[in-house]
């Protein structure tokens, strides 16, 4: 059975949401996707950008958004948190360790 557009379309609420560094907005929660980070939708930029969306009556968890060829895309909701800087310099510290370890056996074994 093929399903129509049109048909999924009218499950929803249209609605316009901004599109800002932190994701796409709508009610004061934010949501993002595959094709937005992969396309820099959330540059820091002056310009306001909307985004026609569609919304779920039942949930808050996605956003079906229009893209720039017509199609839409699944947006999940997403969360800030805040971070300790200190405890993220740390992790990348310990990261970068690691990958030059790895570096360092692979020169070994060649």
């Amino acid at each position: 059975m093929e399903t129509n557009k049109d048909d999924i379309i009218g499950l929803f609420i249209p609605a316009f949401s901004e599109v800002t560094e932190k994701g796409i907005k709508y009610k004061d929660k934010y949501y993002s996707c595959h094709w937005a980070v992969r396309n820099q939708w959330f540059l820091s930029t002056s310009n306001v950008r909307m985004l026609k969306v569609y919304v779920d009556t039942d949930t808050d968890d996605y956003l079906l958004i229009t893209l720039e060829n017509g199609c839409l895309e699944i947006a999940l909701q997403i969360q800030h948190y805040k971070i300790n800087t200190e405890k993220l310099e740390d992790y990348y510290q310990l990261l970068n360790n690691i990958k030059k370890k790895i570096k360092e056996r692979k020169r070994k074994r060649f």
